[in-house]
């Protein structure tokens, strides 16, 4: 395969994973709107978009390797915006997934018993 043809392919890879996080990220906003959130599905978005962060990390270093000098900075830049939008989330689905956990473990606090004379 030549280098025009595998960079085309790796961009093409890093396209469908893109498609693939941007579901999970629409799924999660669905997510965010609902006044009690599933945590199991939280947990699950998580980890996928942990995932897709990884993968797309390796792909953006094998096609930095592979464009001209020229086309760096544009993929950079590209890829960044797209990798905000993901952090976004995953900030989000934290801050949700460490409230729930705190409700769970804090126990309740009750007033003191009042005294009587």
């Amino acid at each position: 395969m030549s280098t025009a043809a595998n960079l085309a392919k790796k961009r093409n890879v890093r396209a469908g994973h893109c498609g693939s996080a941007t579901k999970t990220i629409t799924r999660a906003n669905e997510l965010f709107e609902s006044d009690r959130p599933e945590i199991d599905r939280l947990r699950r978005v998580k980890l996928a978009l942990t995932e897709k962060i990884d993968v797309l990390n390796r792909l953006d270093s094998e096609i930095l390797e592979m464009v001209a000098a020229e086309e760096v900075a544009g993929e950079i830049e590209q890829s960044d915006e797209f990798k905000d939008g993901i952090y976004d989330v995953l900030v989000k689905v934290e801050r949700i997934l460490t409230a729930a956990t705190t409700a769970v473990t804090t126990p309740p606090t009750s007033a003191p018993a009042s005294r009587t004379a």
